[in-house]
């Protein structure tokens, strides 16, 4: 689970999680949806270990935009936060923390 400072509460919460994910596997749309979820999920996990600061990262160009929303969530209760990504991104690492279906498909091949 990731420890970056925090990251609040704020969405769904279920025991088992993927039914918050359930859909038609062959909708492109929820497709490209949970792709994103993953991606968040990805970047936040680095974001949340990377050694470099202001912009140095050179794994990925968000790293430093992604530690500025730690920051930010790690305070943050706001279900209606204007911030970008903030409440989607507490919603999907609080679906994350509790979630134990390993078929999953937005966490389960994060944590692959």
């Amino acid at each position: 689970v990731f420890d970056g400072g925090g990251g609040g509460g704020g969405g769904p919460s279920s025991s088992s999680g993927s039914n918050q994910f359930a859909g038609n596997r062959d909708d492109p749309e929820w497709q490209i949806r949970i792709r994103h979820k993953q991606q968040r999920l990805l970047l936040l996990h680095h974001s949340s270990k990377c050694p470099h600061e202001d912009g140095r990262c050179t794994v990925t160009a968000h790293c430093a935009d992604m530690k500025r929303l730690w920051k930010h969530m790690a305070r943050c209760t706001d279900n209606n936060c204007r911030v970008s990504h903030c409440f989607s991104s507490r919603s999907i690492l609080s679906h994350y923390r509790k979630c134990k279906d390993p078929r999953c498909p937005a966490c389960g091949p994060v944590r692959e």
